[in-house]
């Protein structure tokens, strides 16, 4: 790494939910893959997404994304999210703020009908945003998202200081575990962000069809109502017949500040399952741009994290320790690229969340613990390739 490594940024908030946007400085592979690219991003600049979620230039409830050029003529761009602890498949806020970024700032042209289509590439698939604006005001967004479809139903849980409950496991760009505890005493507010690792209770803004908290990663909270989760909610309540198709609800956040609003537009088959439409339409605003500058000479220029879990798990519940907060420092030039792809088995996974549901219907006494699921998300990790 040589000190005057920089690399530029620009900084978005939807609905109170941040995103750093990465869109200069790094040497993708020419002709990669998105799942080439986040490999590649993963093994020679993981430290750069520490560096810049993570506290100093961050804080435990950062967002990000990489903006990569695409793999081909199909795409106008590929999207990677990431945390302050992992890459993620897809996020919603972040596509919407990403999408509006780039057209206010003009690294894709606008529509001629004051609608600008973008097509992003991500790991989770196809995702095509439009994007309103009118002169110099860009004014919305609304993506399609990838289909979504519930992957298991009703499947028992035990949480303590809430008892049994049931929870669905639904695909909504990433997968979801929804526990309803409408009838738990448990308000949805800033006030309850430690309390809030679950969901909770009623709506505040008059028209917003429910309320939600999206919690990911290392127990970090989404401030905004959630794109993938809002996709993951629909696809639920339609299995369930709470909604139908080509009925727009809207969603509502932690900070109630405003809403998403969302439609299944149809239903797809997805290799046997059935899945549905998603669309969500949100607006975000600039924050501002910056260049971070690497200092090899800096103590903490590659970052540090203090309590990255909102709730010292005990010891039975404590995942295995992946890396330590404060990384090493990167090599100083990256060694020869060579093709890793992250093959991630997401079948898989559906299969075992399926078979824990039937054994848990077949034995109602069953009821898994937090502590049994996050052995078994562990043991997931474990047995990937990457090891994650």
């Amino acid at each position: 790494m040589r000190k005057q490594d920089a690399f530029d940024v620009i900084y978005t908030h939807t609905e109170g939910e941040p995103l750093c946007i990465v869109h200069s400085g790094i040497p993708y592979p020419a002709g990669s893959t998105i799942l080439e690219k986040r490999a590649f991003l993963e093994q020679h600049y993981d430290w750069l997404r520490k560096a810049l979620m993570r506290e100093p230039r961050g804080h435990k409830d950062m967002f990000g994304v990489f903006l990569t050029p695409p793999s081909s003529p199909e795409y106008d761009a590929g999207l990677i999210y990431i945390d302050g602890t992992e890459y993620s498949h897809m996020c919603g806020h972040g596509t919407i703020a990403v999408s509006m970024a780039m057209v206010a700032n003009g690294l894709v042209p606008r529509g001629k009908d004051g609608i600008t289509r973008i097509r992003f590439e991500t790991t989770a698939g196809l995702v095509v945003s439009e994007v309103a604006s009118e002169g110099d005001n860009v004014l919305w967004t609304r993506f399609e998202n990838v289909p979504a479809y519930v992957a298991a139903q009703d499947i028992p849980v035990e949480l303590p200081g809430y008892g049994k409950l049931s929870a669905d496991i639904v695909w909504g760009g990433n997968y979801f575990g929804i526990v309803d505890l409408s009838n738990c005493d448990l308000r949805i507010s800033p006030d309850n962000g430690t309390e809030l690792s679950r969901m909770g209770l009623i709506p505040t803004i008059e028209g917003a069809f429910y309320k939600n908290v999206h919690v990911f990663s290392a127990g970090q909270l989404d401030r905004s109502p959630g794109g993938t989760g809002t996709s993951a909610m629909m696809a639920m309540f339609e299995a369930r017949g709470k909604m139908g198709l080509n009925q727009p609800i809207k969603s509502e956040g932690l900070l109630g500040s405003g809403t998403f609003e969302g439609c299944l537009l149809g239903e797809v088959d997805l290799n046997g399952t059935r899945a549905v439409r998603p669309t969500v339409k949100g607006t975000a605003s600039i924050l501002g741009t910056a260049r971070w500058v690497i200092d090899k000479n800096d103590p903490v220029a590659h970052a540090f994290g203090i309590l990255y879990m909102p709730r010292r798990p005990t010891p039975s519940q404590r995942p295995p320790v992946r890396e330590h907060c404060q990384s090493d420092p990167p090599p100083e030039l990256p060694p020869p690229y060579l093709p890793s792809v992250d093959q991630r088995d997401e079948n898989a996974w559906l299969k075992r969340l399926e078979a824990i549901s039937r054994a848990s219907k077949a034995d109602p006494s069953r009821l898994l613990t937090p502590g049994e699921v996050l052995a078994a998300l562990a043991a997931e990790r474990a047995r990937r390739p990457s090891g994650r």
